[in-house]
């Protein structure tokens, strides 16, 4: 008897929804090691947050008799949970963004897609299958926090509501952005490209939501209804009871309906992912003729002209040298003019808000040159190993050294107008801080030049850091997409232990010079890890170059 008319007829539907897709992935995701180590790294990041969120609220209660520390353990265990929540939240849709970036564009690029879509099989089958696939596997990752949770439960402080309620936002928020990066992995050729997109759609909605809705709703009170479609505002006004007892728009917060809500744009998303698949797949087979064909390839090129890239610069090659354009300077006077306005501000209004306005230009800056860097260093070289041109460089009478210095130079002369902006940044941010906010505090004429010049060599031991540590892994890794995720999760791991590093013993010792010491060394380790990234680099160039 065949299978499907052994089972009911809502099975039958399921199982022809799915598609022979999702157990094939699922094969896939279990037999690769990637996944494992994924789900390994969680975990030690998890217990590393935990560890730091209990030492950190007992540090602050201070060290009380037997009894006292017994009746706190409330207290404790809502720390730690409200922390467990929001790490999950934050890193389940990096999670969703690295799982569904080369979802649907590695089968094109491989060319699999196009035979696959010779089969009976359905592009509903494809997408569903390639979506709840990965969803599962995100699923999973999920589960493994829910046993230290139900462990700290245990401590009291914590509303069981709290715990369904966070986790249905958290799920609902990865199956959003699982769905956008789907659809977005539909239309884009290449996976590291989804993954800019997607993490600067984050950062920029995600961070930017909760600014813009505080703002509406003090000013105006037409901001609450914003809630509905912010995964992180919405975890905001769920956890904000938790930890002050009131609500933070005066009202509880219907997060049944948001969960609704998002599912619904998540549909959308991906009935538009299944309408569209079959028309990507043409696009991506004519990719060249339409793309030349179209009116805005015409008019782009008609204003700045061909764009030809040497994919080497030498010193004893002046022609390949990158030239101050006028283009350059003009974006250099548009972010100075940003800042400037930020300052303004910061330091005339009354409301509150300029701060807000401030930090959130400010964080969205570093967010684009910080993006911009990395995909810079992180496929230096891979773009090479990829176009098959890395062996017939290394036939040349060039050193390994010379190339690394080149390719160096050059993703630091496609970003110095960012990096410039920023160093400015960071030496006057600290005086008009010190000027126009806290008044009160006197840091002295000393105080303020010594913090203004840790943060330019904060800016520049960043800057080294993100060049040295991309490059290194754009020689060992293979593919463009493996050295950006590696590139993106090493630095997030690289400053998230150092500032655990530098607290543990603070929390251990009750001692805060060892944090100011550690505080105000931080840019040399950065620096000396950026160069000693940049020699293993050298180093490591013609070992790598055909692995």
């Amino acid at each position: 008897m065949n299978r499907l008319t052994s089972v009911s007829f809502p099975a039958q539907w399921l199982m022809w929804l799915i598609g022979p897709i999702f157990e094939k992935e699922l094969r896939v995701c279990s037999r690769r090691k990637r996944y494992y180590v994924l789900r390994s790294l969680y975990l030690v990041i998890m217990a590393i947050v935990v560890i730091t969120a209990w030492l950190a609220k007992n540090a602050s209660l201070g060290l009380q008799s037997s009894s006292y520390n017994v009746s706190r353990m409330a207290e404790v265990g809502r720390t730690v949970i409200i922390t467990v929540v929001w790490f999950q939240f934050i890193v389940s849709q990096i999670a969703a963004v690295l799982f569904f970036s080369n979802a649907i564009c590695d089968e094109m690029n491989r060319g699999t897609l196009n035979v696959l879509m010779t089969t009976p099989i359905t592009t509903l089958q494809i997408v569903m299958g390639k979506l709840l696939s990965k969803l599962f596997q995100l699923a999973l990752i999920l589960a493994l926090s829910l046993s230290t949770l139900s462990i700290v439960y245990i401590f009291g402080g914590i509303h069981w509501e709290y715990l369904i309620s966070s986790f249905s936002i958290t799920m609902t928020a990865v199956i959003f952005t699982g769905t956008l990066t789907l659809f977005c992995s539909g239309r884009v050729k290449r996976p590291y490209t989804v993954i800019l997109i997607m993490i600067t759609f984050i950062c920029i909605y995600y961070a930017m939501g909760p600014s813009l809705i505080a703002i509406l709703s003090s000013t105006s009170g037409k901001g609450v209804w914003l809630l509905m479609a912010n995964p992180m505002a919405a975890m905001y006004e769920v956890s904000f009871p938790q930890i002050t007892g009131a609500m933070a728009t005066g009202k509880a917060f219907p997060w049944g309906t948001h969960c609704l809500i998002m599912l619904a744009i998540s549909t959308v998303f991906a009935t538009g992912t299944v309408i569209g698949l079959r028309k990507s797949i043409l696009t991506f087979a004519f990719e060249n003729n339409s793309k030349q064909n179209s009116y805005w390839f015409r008019f782009k090129h008609f204003l700045l002209g061909q764009k030809f890239r040497y994919p080497i610069e030498l010193r004893n090659l002046p022609d390949t040298r990158a030239h101050h354009s006028l283009r350059e300077l003009i974006l250099f006077i548009l972010l100075i003019i940003g800042f400037a306005a930020g300052y303004v501000c910061l330091c005339f209004d009354k409301a509150g808000f300029g701060g807000v306005v401030f930090r959130t230009y400010s964080m969205t800056v570093w967010l684009i040159v910080f993006i911009r860097t990395m995909v810079g260093a992180s496929t230096a070289i891979t773009k090479e190993k990829e176009n098959k041109s890395l062996s017939g460089l290394l036939c040349c009478p060039i050193k390994s050294s010379q190339i690394i210095k080149a390719k160096a130079k050059s993703v630091y002369r496609a970003n110095y107008v960012g990096w410039a902006v920023l160093t400015i940044n960071a030496a006057s941010a600290l005086v008009i801080y010190s000027m126009f906010v806290y008044k009160d505090v006197n840091f002295g004429p000393g105080g303020v030049v010594a913090m203004s010049v840790f943060s330019v060599l904060s800016v520049i031991g960043n800057l080294i850091f993100i060049i040295g540590f991309g490059l290194y892994l754009s020689v060992r890794l293979k593919s463009s997409t493996a050295a950006l995720v590696a590139g993106l999760l090493g630095y997030l791991m690289w400053y998230f232990l150092r500032y655990v590093v530098m607290l543990i013993p603070t929390f251990l010792s009750s001692v805060m010079g060892f944090y100011m010491l550690s505080f105000y060394i931080r840019p040399f380790v950065d620096i000396a890890a950026g160069l000693f990234f940049l020699r293993r680099a050298k180093r490591s160039l013609r070992k790598y170059a055909f692995r």
